[in-house]
């Protein structure tokens, strides 16, 4: 196996473990809540850690691979992975709970960097390779839950997925040190005498990252939110609604696979503003939708419609700095904010208010992300396929 297969295998399998990891929070989340006897508002901060963990490791660890290499930055990083997901197994202290939380946003966004600048480095900037990598996410971020609710069924509880987990992400740790993902640059890269911040001047930078920033508010949110939704509405019981969060993560595998192999053939930010268009009009649908045998098949039109929007920003995103590290560190954390306003917002307004009415301001930012979508066609539909930056 050629050095280049091996890293982009290795990030593959690094990657689903981080999208089992991210997911399996909001299936334990009302466990968690329920074992520890807290409230909509204080779930929402507990899910609010890991997004602030994402946020800060984003953003750093762009910066720290630049400066000591990203194997070295992700290998140590990522050793949280694993040490979250056992102490989330064993605790019931609410503190410790925001900590190991904080832990697992640390290992996502040290993962998420890594792999993002890595395989799009090995793919030179096409999208397709991308969506492929984002699809791995969507494998582990299916199982998660669905391994929660068989765990959940068999009388196992919670703690053991957790646990099973945290074994996975050992192995990933070991994975990272196996493959040299140093040795990974983008064919045509120019040479960096210095930190290069001039696509600070360019308006579709600000514009992709509207999206992404969108993108993660709805996203985390519905993750994290979705199954206790369904669980304390009535919708579903509670060994079905973790399957629900299964549901979506499976057709967004499918999603994500269909929009690399359109990538090609169709502009990038025509996809962008198509597939937001496509998740405003579904989730607008699902928040007024109180039948359990549609909101299944909402639920898989919603997973459809998202599933490209992300790794198609990164993809195009990429390109805008022109591959640079700190570049993708700076909008992927600072993209980051949203997924740790976005819960407790929804939290919040689920406290004060109704779970409904919570899960209407998730609809917002989706509306937001694609008005972001909508400006960034507008200024780039003559520029053809590649979707060139101004």
């Amino acid at each position: 196996m050629n050095k280049k297969k091996s890293v982009l295998i290795g990030c593959y399998y690094t990657y689903f473990i981080a999208g089992a990891m991210s997911l399996v929070i909001g299936a334990v989340l009302p466990s968690l809540m329920e074992k520890c006897n807290l409230s909509y508002a204080e779930g929402g901060i507990l899910l609010s850690a890991h997004s602030i963990g994402f946020l800060i490791c984003s953003t750093l660890t762009g910066l720290l691979a630049e400066l000591f290499g990203r194997k070295r930055t992700v290998v140590l990083i990522s050793i949280l992975i694993p040490v979250a997901l056992f102490g989330l197994a064993v605790t019931q202290n609410p503190i410790w709970l925001f900590v190991f939380l904080l832990f697992t946003g640390f290992g996502r966004g040290a993962v998420n960097n890594t792999n993002n600048i890595t395989v799009s480095a090995l793919a030179d900037g096409a999208a397709g390779p991308v969506n492929i990598l984002h699809s791995f996410f969507a494998v582990g971020g299916c199982l998660a839950p669905a391994l929660v609710a068989l765990f959940l069924n068999l009388r196992l509880g919670f703690e053991a997925a957790l646990i099973l987990l945290a074994i996975l992400g050992i192995m990933a740790v070991v994975t990272y040190l196996l493959i040299d993902i140093d040795s990974v640059q983008p064919t045509g890269q120019k040479e960096r005498k210095k930190l290069d911040v001039s696509f600070l001047k360019l308006p579709d930078f600000y514009l992709i990252f509207g999206i992404m920033l969108f993108y993660l508010c709805s996203e985390t949110s519905i993750n994290g939110w979705l199954t206790t939704y369904l669980n304390d509405t009535g919708l579903m019981p509670a060994e079905i609604a973790p399957l629900m969060v299964s549901l979506m993560w499976l057709v967004m595998i499918a999603g994500r696979l269909l929009v690399a192999w359109i990538s090609k053939k169709v502009p990038v930010y025509l996809m962008l503003l198509t597939l937001s268009g496509g998740a405003a009009v579904m989730y607008g649908i699902f928040t007024v939708t109180h039948n359990p045998v549609f909101i299944p098949l909402l639920i898989l039109c919603i997973g459809l419609f998202l599933a490209g929007i992300y790794p198609t920003s990164v993809s195009a995103l990429n390109r805008t700095v022109d591959f640079s590290a700190f570049g993708m560190g700076l909008a992927m954390g600072g993209a980051g904010i949203g997924s740790i306003i976005m819960p407790m917002i929804t939290g919040f307004v689920s406290q004060n208010v109704t779970m409904s009415a919570g899960m209407v301001c998730i609809w917002v930012t989706v509306v937001l992300m694609l008005v972001c979508s909508a400006v960034v066609w507008l200024r780039n539909r003559k520029h053809g396929a590649q979707g060139e930056e101004r």
